[in-house]
């Protein structure tokens, strides 16, 4: 996963899903890159998403049950989790800020407890350190399209959704045009 902010500062993160390896880098201004300690990341999580906030902040998002989502605001030296799906079953599909203000920004998981249930949406209005959560229960053969979010302001947000359960994969996109009060398809 590959993210960047305004300041020249990029980030990338991944995992291994079979060997459960991760490892997050951040390339500064001076084009130099640096491997993130990954302090305060549980070893049991594999990384799903990135996001760069600022040159010293960004979120990443993780699965595999309990799906965290994680903030930094020192460059990567520790990381703090600021959301949590609760559940035994997906990940964080995307995380994302608007463009237009990075203050807001949204993030969103599978149904936690599994097809049937509803989907976790996360919203921030400070930078991804507190989150709103938000449940939205659709159609049991849908899940989420990994990466699929894109925020243009505090009221604006789609998400996009795949069929994996029976037939052909129909795409949908799920949105928000009031901040998440109502959320359609």
């Amino acid at each position: 996963f590959l993210s960047s902010d305004d300041s020249s500062v990029g980030w990338a993160a991944g995992s291994s899903w079979s060997s459960g390896e991760e490892g997050i880098y951040r390339r500064n201004v001076s084009g130099t890159r640096d491997s993130i300690p990954l302090n305060g990341i549980s070893g049991t999580e594999a990384i799903t998403c990135l996001a760069a906030v600022n040159s010293q902040s960004a979120i990443i998002g993780t699965g595999h049950g309990n799906a965290l989502l994680y903030r930094t605001t020192n460059s990567g030296l520790n990381w703090q989790v600021v959301a949590s799906t609760g559940g035994t079953t997906g990940y964080f599909n995307d995380v994302r800020f608007s463009q237009i203000n990075p203050a807001y920004g949204y993030a969103w998981s599978d149904p936690p407890l599994g097809n049937g249930s509803p989907f976790k949406i996360f919203k921030t209005s400070n930078y991804g350190q507190n989150w709103m959560e938000f449940n939205f229960l659709y159609n049991s053969n849908y899940v989420g399209a990994s990466p699929f979010i894109c925020v243009t302001d505090s009221s604006h947000a789609w998400f996009g959704l795949n069929k994996n359960i029976g037939g052909t994969d129909y795409g949908k996109v799920l949105f928000t045009t009031n901040g998440g009060l109502n959320f359609s398809v």
